[in-house]
C-alpha cells in the first residue's frame, strides 16, 4: 500500500502592512524560503495591505480556516493571555 501522493500547494498569506513595510517584507523572505526548502512543494502569496483579513480578523480567520497562514501582532490577543503582551513590554530585551 502506498501513501497518499503528494502535490504542490499554493497558499495565500494575509499581512496587515503596506508592501514597504518591513513585517511585510519578512513575510516575502520566509515564503521565498518555504518554496526553496520544500522544493517548490509549497508556494506562499503574501497579500499586503490587509487585502484578505483585517488585523482583528487574522486570529479567527486562521483559526476557521479562511487563510491558511497569516501574519499577525500577537499583542493583540493580550485579552486571551497576558503571556501574548510580553512581545510588547519596552526594554525587557536590552541586545
Amino acid at each position: 500500500m502506498f501513501g497518499q501522493g503528494a502535490y504542490a500547494a499554493s497558499w495565500d498569506m494575509s499581512c496587515h502592512d503596506v508592501d514597504d513595510n518591513y513585517h511585510t517584507k519578512n513575510a516575502r523572505v520566509f515564503a521565498a524560503e518555504v518554496e526553496k526548502l520544500s522544493g517548490g512543494d509549497l508556494k506562499i502569496d503574501v497579500k499586503s495591505n490587509s487585502v484578505l483579513l483585517k488585523r482583528h480578523e487574522t486570529k479567527r480567520g486562521v483559526q476557521r480556516g479562511v487563510v491558511p497562514i497569516a501574519e499577525f501582532l500577537i499583542s493583540a490577543a493580550g485579552n486571551e493571555n497576558p503571556l501574548f503582551e510580553i512581545d510588547a513590554v519596552p526594554f525587557i530585551a536590552t541586545n
